[in-house]
């Protein structure tokens, strides 16, 4: 595994840059069109010949959010290599009042050009709010941009995400934006601040406009609004159940009416729930950009931007397209004669440009077999014959030589045209321009340079390129001086003698596209002197320094740089240094530890991956596999770790591995997966126990989960599921791979009701015994998972003593009662029904003999402990404050005395205590409540105290004061009241305590804040309005503004107030919820089904079908149908649905066949009888007989010689 010099490859946490690096095969896709970063939302921009592409920027995964902190650019003039501009913006750039600490806040943002300047708009989170949608400006496409007005444009709420701007021709600008519903506003002609007269206006959104969804519009974010040849268009991603589709909509004007154009880029395949529109007209080319999660590691939080080119059809109407990995075709080819970024492509493996400090963008961590393929590179008829790189190279530790570019066509290992050596340049800074010959390179091809090298690590950095055409003459061009090492051993003695020396070569290149080797015809000079001997082409170590060598032939020059160090200090290694002298695993797992190597200069370096293991304590639980430690059994070993450097002995260093395995047969969190791949995310479950689920899958996603011991075999496996949509899903279970076969697959086949309402579903699961790694594989997609479980695989011997031992545990506490002595006796009967095989399973029987030799013991002797506390309640009652109608208090008297009379009694019998017991406990439970005041009593003590504040006047109305001093007199003349009717007298009293209590809490403060809480309140429902009924929204969002109105107005009375109050609390609590139909919209599919073939079916059976399908449509298309009104619609439209009878089919088995033209033969024949219905069901050809005739015709439809009746 090669190690990145930026980014460090960690076992769950991989950047872009090293998954691809690693990839053992070339990504050869020309889709995603940017390979290098994760990116989404994508933004195109024409200005001039160029296309800017601006998105936002997924963080290296995993990811269990939208970690998205800054931008991106690209651009290009072909449209299939694009060059890296860098990070033009970011949450950094609105950091006077962006939430820095919301890692997900720079989402979808889209770059407008006008009067020469470039603002940059993006929704960007607020500190201690939701959303603003902040606008930026630039006077260069690249940025960098600055936050033009040091606050947001628009504070837009939780909806305000994904804004798209258009100036129209008239020079009005919109902007756009919204999920789930779109706003918009006019920008002034400054674009930094719209017309503030004219407001933020909503969309309304129906389905005529923007399609159907679950019950609402299909629009949900991301729109993309332009115009072409006068008609506007809105481009956005829809869902309908499921994940998100592109869809579009369109005007004749720039702020609607609407109408909904229909679906033009589909889910399938995506590997993403989001998708994003970009749309642009470039070079007499339409393009839709859009993003998917299609790069390696990629999925819903590692997205990557795609393109296809589409023509839209005369109408003006966009056609359904298809996603391709193909991608595009090039406009025009490119120019090599011209200097072009190194970070120009159009695919690569293993590269990622990054912004140097000095500003410039190179490629970097560039490694062995690392490669940009650059397209149709139009070298023309003469061709090229030299080729210069801007280069750099650093001295790294442990390494002598720099690499190769290698210059091939049309393929990886394609024809070599040319090779590039670079060497040591003075540092990662330092650039030096490199030159080569080229021969071969005519015509148009696609150009790989391959980098190459024979060393780990970073290679060298190359910031440009150009090719130099072939001239006629040949005329020296230019040198290329090189070595092959660049660090030398300052000794030629011992073991570092074998690093003392190097071969030094200059080469002459011409521009006729030749070489010669010009070594022994060169003037070297060396600047400083000293460090190096040079003996014609050998080059020998002196002393510890740098030098460069400078060649001369011809008047040219090259230049080389060559570095003499103590081989010995820095290749020798002094120790060796673990993260942790422990680990704990599972079975199955690799193990990994962080190992530093500390070398005899004090340098360090991470050689994790270089280590070898030897020592193992026991081979049962650790073995090496292909050079890595794994876990093989449950235990503990240790191991030894040692690495060597190139000179010296290998350090050492011990680490203890403590192995275990996982029990399925209890649960299992979904979220302690060992390994995952896509985009399953961890989020907070609201399932009962609250934790974590796992979610946000999509197809081909993954979750591992390693080291399972089956010891008890396996019969089933459990799950909590919650799930929406998009039904039957299913999830397979694999062993060890997951490249194996399933050894289960489960089928969900409805949803829970909600994204967070779970539920246990079972499957039938093989029986799987020993230790397993195991993987859960989802061709379907949109499921949440709280939990798993498998159930043990039990025999027969087994099942029998479970029962048994339930018997057992069923006894409990042991008493002297009847239904005790059944539950022993139960148990005992059932043990000894059981084998002696059965019987040694019973491992709690003595639980069994000591219930039995308790009971035995308690018939022995009296029991008063029940009695006892019978006594004891009595008491309590009796000298509590609560009132009793004295009749039934008397009884509770009579039966306490007897029952201290009989526990008094020594010899008193079980019968008599049991008795007294029973009685008393009777007379107890049989109480009649008196009137009870103490409530009473409180609130009028606490009105009276209040009301004896002077200072009350001053906070509450006059009138909210008087009324509880009403209450609080009507409350004293209630409890100085004797009621001889205690059900009566106990009602006055609590309604008097309850008056008081309402008069006092509901006392009306002076200030507003009530009427403002509840403002707030009734805004934060709104938030979730696409739930409720349109006219229940509306009259709350009335109720809004009338309370507003009394909030704002300083005379506003008491009863003003009050009202205000109250009509927001009616209009809350009358919100309606809309009804769900999507088993009425699947009827009416079914019935309209029916009609179209009508005259499939006997025509009396269908008299009612068309009406009742007609007041079923009425109903779905009512927006704010509830739903029992879609109850009772959807089952008048079953049962008409189920009244539809077939022509022809006799026997009544839903099909019309040989058996039904059987029976009406032997009918026509006399042979059987058909009742009335079924001579209808066969006088198939409507003449009012049923004949022979009609059994031919019944007998050619079965054997598909006609379509019809």
């Amino acid at each position: 595994m090669k190690k990145k010099g930026l980014q460090k490859c960690m076992v769950a946490t991989l950047s872009l840059g090293a998954m691809l690096g690693m990839s053992a095969v070339a990504v050869h896709a020309e889709n995603p069109i940017v390979q290098t970063y994760y990116t989404a939302d994508p933004s195109p921009m024409v200005d001039g010949d160029t296309l800017y592409l601006y998105t936002s920027h997924d963080e290296d995964g995993p990811n269990s959010f939208y970690e998205m902190k800054d931008y991106k650019c690209f651009s290009t003039t072909d449209m299939v290599n694009w060059t890296y501009r860098g990070t033009p913006a970011g949450i950094q750039t609105f950091s006077a009042w962006s939430d820095l600490g919301k890692d997900g806040a720079a989402w979808a943002q889209q770059v407008v050009k006008r009067d020469g300047k470039y603002y940059l708009y993006a929704p960007i989170r607020i500190k201690g709010k939701a959303w603003g949608i902040g606008v930026a400006v630039s006077d260069s496409p690249t940025g960098p941009f600055k936050d033009a007005l040091g606050t947001y444009l628009i504070d837009a709420g939780w909806e305000g995400i994904d804004p798209t701007v258009y100036v129209d021709d008239d020079g009005q600008a919109y902007l756009y934006w919204g999920n789930p519903n779109l706003h918009y506003v006019k920008l002034n002609e400054d674009m930094i601040s719209y017309d503030m007269e004219y407001g933020i206006h909503t969309l309304d959104m129906t389905t005529d406009a923007f399609g159907e969804g679950d019950g609402k519009a299909a629009y949900q974010e991301g729109p993309w609004f332009y115009k072409r040849n006068n008609k506007y268009y809105m481009v956005y991603p829809a869902i309908a159940g499921g994940g998100e589709f592109m869809a579009y909509s369109t005007s004749d004007g720039p702020t609607g009416p609407w109408k909904y154009g229909g679906e033009i880029m589909n889910s399938d395949g995506l590997n993403s729930y989001t998708i994003h529109p970009g749309v642009a007209d470039f070079k007499g080319h339409s393009y839709l950009f859009y993003h998917t999660g299609w790069l390696p590691g990629g999925g819903s939080f590692t997205r990557s931007v795609c393109v296809e080119e589409f023509k839209y059809n005369e109408d003006g109407t966009i056609p359904f397209m298809d996603k391709t990995r193909e991608g595009v075709e090039a406009v025009e080819n490119l120019d090599p004669y011209k200097l072009t970024e190194a970070e120009t492509m159009a695919s690569q493996k293993g590269i990622r440009p990054l912004e140097c400090e000095d500003g410039r963008i190179a490629v970097k961590n560039i490694q062995d077999g690392d490669y940009v393929k650059v397209n149709n590179v139009d070298f023309g008829e003469k061709g090229a014959a030299m080729f210069t790189a801007g280069v750099a190279c650093g001295a790294e530790s442990m390494e002598q030589k720099g690499g190769n570019i290698e210059i091939r066509l049309d393929s990886e290992d394609g024809k070599l045209v040319g090779t590039l050596p670079v060497s040591y340049t003075g540092g990662w800074d330092v650039w030096q321009d490199k030159a080569t010959n080229v021969t071969g390179a005519e015509g148009v091809h696609d150009v790989y340079f391959v980098y190459t090298g024979d060393h780990e690590g970073e290679l060298f950095q190359v910031d440009n390129w150009k090719f130099t055409e072939k001239g006629e003459a040949r005329e020296l061009a230019a040198l290329n001086a090189s070595v092959d090492v660049y660090k030398l051993s300052d000794t030629a003695e011992g073991a570092a003698g074998k690093y003392n020396k190097t071969a030094l070569t200059v080469k002459a290149i011409y521009s006729d596209g030749s070489s010669e080797d010009v070594t022994d015809q060169v003037e070297f000079t060396m600047d400083p002197e000293g460090i190096v001997e040079l003996n014609g082409a050998e080059v020998s170590g002196k002393t510890i320094g740098e030098t460069m060598i400078t060649a001369s032939y011809q008047g040219k020059e090259d230049k080389v740089l060559v570095k003499v160090v103590d081989i010995e200090e820095e290749y020798g290694v002094e120790s060796l240094t673990l993260s942790s002298e422990s680990v704990n695993v599972r079975v199955n797992e690799a193990i990994t530890v962080t190992a530093t190597a500390s070398y005899k200069n004090g340098r360090t370096e991470d050689v994790s991956n270089k280590l070898q293991y030897s020592n193992i304590s026991d081979p049962e639980v650790l073995e090496v596999k292909d050079g890595k430690l794994f876990a093989k059994g449950v235990g503990q070993s240790t191991v030894e770790l040692s690495y060597a450097g190139e000179i010296g002995a290998a350090a050492t260093a011990a680490l203890e591995v403590n192995v275990t395995v996982v029990n399925p047969y209890a649960r299992v969190e979904a979220e302690d997966f060992t390994d995952k791949h896509g985009s399953v995310r961890i989020e907070k479950c609201e399932d009962e126990g609250g934790g974590s689920n796992i979610g946000t899958i999509v197809e081909e996603d993954w979750v591992k989960y390693s080291g399972i011991s089956f010891d008890k075999g396996t019969s089933k496996m459990m799950f909590r599921l919650a799930s929406l949509w998009g039904f039957p899903k299913y999830m397979q279970l694999k062993l060890d791979t997951l490249e194996s076969d399933p050894v289960a697959e489960f089928e969900l086949t409805r949803g829970t009701g909600g994204w967070q309402n779970y539920e246990t579903f079972e499957w039938d699961v093989p029986n799987i015994t020993g230790v397993h790694d195991i993987y859960l594989y989802f061709p379907s997609r949109d499921m949440n998972i709280n939990w798993w479980q498998f159930v043990e695989e039990k025999n027969p011997d087994q099942e029998a003593a479970d029962g048994v031992k339930a018997l057992i545990e069923a006894i409990g506490t042991v008493e002297y009662t009847p239904e005790c002595k059944a539950k022993i006796d139960a148990a005992r009967e059932a043990y000894e029904a059981l084998t002696d095989e059965q019987k040694a399973l019973v491992d709690n029987f003595s639980k069994l003999e000591e219930a039995e030799n308790t009971y035995q013991v308690l018939e022995t002797a009296a029991d008063k402990k029940g009695l006892e506390l019978a006594i004891a309640m009595a008491e309590n009652l009796k000298e509590g404050s609560q009132s009793f109608i004295g009749g039934s208090w008397e009884a509770v008297e009579k039966a306490l005395d007897k029952a201290k009379e009989i526990m008094a009694k020594e010899d008193a019998t079980q019968l008599e205590i049991d008795t007294a017991f029973a009685e008393l406990l009777n007379a107890c439970t049989n109480l009649t409540p008196g009137v009870e005041k103490a409530g009473l009593e409180a609130a009028i003590k606490g009105a009276q105290e209040l009301l004896a504040d002077e200072t009350l006047g001053t906070r509450y109305t006059k009138e909210s004061i008087q009324i509880v001093k009403d209450a609080l007199s009507h409350a004293e003349t209630v409890f100085g009241t004797t009621y001889d009717d205690a059900k009566a007298g106990q009602n006055a009293v609590n309604d008097a305590t309850l008056n008081l209590i309402t008069a006092v809490t509901q006392m009306m403060e002076k200030d507003l804040s009530r009427v403002d809480a509840l403002i707030r309140l009734a805004e934060e429902i709104l938030k979730g309005e696409d739930k409720y009924t349109s006219t229940s929204v509306q009259e709350l969002k009335a109720a809004i503004e009338a309370a507003r109105t009394v909030s704002e107005n300083p005379d506003a009375s008491a009863e003003d107030i009050k009202d205000a109050a109250f009509n927001l609390q009616k209009a809350m609590t009358s919100l309606k919820w809309r009804g769900n139909k999507a088993e009425l919209k699947a009827v009416i599919e079914k019935a309209d089904a029916i009609l179209k073939d009508s005259y499939k079916y006997l025509t009396s059976s269908l008299e009612n079908l068309s009406d009742v399908l007609e007041e079923a449509r009425g109903v779905y298309n009512d927006p704010d149908a509830v739903q029992t009104d879609i109850n009772s619609v959807l089952k008048k439209l079953i049962a008409e649905c189920m009244e539809a009878r077939l022509l022809g089919d006799i026997n009544q088995d839903n099909s019309v066949d040989a058996a039904d033209a059987s029976l009406l033969l032997q009918y026509t024949s006399e042979l059987i009888e058909l009742d009335e219905m079924q001579e209808q069901y066969a006088d198939v050809n409507q003449n009012g007989v049923s004949d022979a005739e009609d059994a031919s015709y019944i007998l050619q439809l079965s054997a598909e010689l006609i379509d019809t009746f």
